[in-house]
């Protein structure tokens, strides 16, 4: 590594180096690929570079550049891309190679660490994570913490994984139509995240398209309507189907409540099928009416929508509807049309509903721990966090 001390500064530099630079930060050409080898005893060196779709080919056995060449090491740009990076001092970027090294003992001893409550990693961390390769901002040393929590935030991913996994496993007993709901679910999630030409860029392109945090809009939509929906459940759970103004009424309700629950993914799933149709999706938001008009049109996810009726919740959300206790019927008003419902109709949709909620939210839940395992396992999201506090420049 003596050669490596061989670098810019020196008062006289070889035309083979200055072509080498100009290369570099003139034309900005991307550096992919470096040989060092030694010719009778003498230093050689051969970099194929790319500018503009041409091969560039730099050959020298110049002490300024085979000395130089020593600096540069494999890194990969904002998509995953690999190309090469000069590093300064190799002495320290080397010791953080050999902490990010997968290491299968090392990851089951983070893992264990988290089970037993010794872990300090939070959804929080997830978020920096997501921040670090959204804004591309890889040199930034806001995020030089990231390297030394990588296991920890990768053991957090891989247990509530996990957990959710056992989670689905409990709610597929319970739900006679959870395989069907989560088939198609996984089906749309999968060829979405796959879009990309490495977990890096997949990850990039899956969250170009998922708007929502999945976990705290869960969340946050729960703890505000907990209260609520309990009471809801209560009374549905008593008897199906539920007969009199009051309890259709509460019935109306909690299917409201649950359509809304889901809303955000089905605008979600509404823009992965569009995005995998068209190769792009409308970033401007849709009405709830119009994204479920939009998958029930598609063969493979109408069967997701079936139960769910926008004029239902619209109609509850309004207080646009008629009960009826003589014939037994609610009728439901909104800006399209009128509907009529017996309330044998309106107690099996809410319980139907009840069904499809379940797979929706689950689904999306795993989905968003399972991409973050394949980034954070992927060789180029090490590159990226090697790029932290090194100054490095790409070539």
């Amino acid at each position: 590594m003596v050669s490596s001390q061989n670098t810019a500064t020196e008062k006289a530099n070889s035309s083979d180096f200055r072509r080498m630079m100009e290369l570099i930060h003139k034309e900005k050409a991307t550096l992919q690929a470096v040989s060092l080898e030694v010719k009778e005893g003498k230093e050689h060196v051969v970099m194929d570079f790319l500018k503009n779709h041409e091969k560039i080919i730099l050959e020298s056995e110049e002490d300024d550049v085979c000395g130089y060449a020593w600096n540069f090491q494999q890194s990969c740009d904002a998509e995953g891309n690999s190309h090469f990076s000069a590093v300064t001092n190799l002495s320290p970027y080397f010791d953080d190679i050999m902490r990010l090294i997968p290491d299968k003992k090392k990851l089951d001893a983070a893992i264990l660490k988290y089970v037993q409550g010794k872990s300090a990693i939070t959804e929080d961390d997830l978020k920096i994570v997501d921040e670090f390769v959204m804004l591309g901002k890889h040199r930034d040393s806001k995020f030089s913490k990231l390297r030394g929590k990588y296991l920890d935030i990768l053991a957090f991913a891989v247990v509530r994984r996990a957990h959710i996994n056992e989670v689905i496993g409990k709610a597929k007993s319970n739900h006679s139509m959870y395989q069907v709901y989560e088939d198609i679910v996984n089906a749309v999630l999968n060829k979405v995240s796959s879009l990309g030409k490495n977990p890096v860029h997949n990850y990039v392109e899956y969250r170009q398209v998922m708007t929502l945090d999945v976990t705290e809009e869960l969340l946050h939509r729960s703890n505000a309507q907990r209260g609520r929906m309990e009471k809801l459940m209560q009374v549905l759970a008593k008897v199906s189907p539920l007969e009199g103004d009051i309890g259709t009424d509460v019935i109306l309700k909690f299917y409201s409540e649950m359509a809304e629950l889901c809303s955000g993914h089905i605008e979600v799933l509404r823009n992965c099928v569009q995005l995998c149709k068209d190769g792009s999706f409308s970033r401007d938001s849709h009405s709830f009416n119009e994204n479920c008009v939009y998958l029930k049109n598609d063969d493979k996810t109408a069967p997701l929508i079936e139960h769910l009726e926008p004029s239902i919740r619209n109609a509850v959300a309004h207080v646009s509807y008629v009960i009826d206790h003589k014939t037994k019927t609610v009728t439901l008003k909104d800006e399209r049309r009128t509907l009529e419902y017996t309330y044998h109709e309106i107690s099996d949709k809410t319980h139907a509903l009840r069904g499809l909620i379940t797979p929706i939210l689950l689904c999306f839940e795993r989905q968003k721990y399972q991409m973050l395992i394949d980034l954070l396992d992927s060789r180029e999201f090490r590159l990226l966090l090697l790029k932290i506090g090194h100054q490095k420049f790409a070539a």
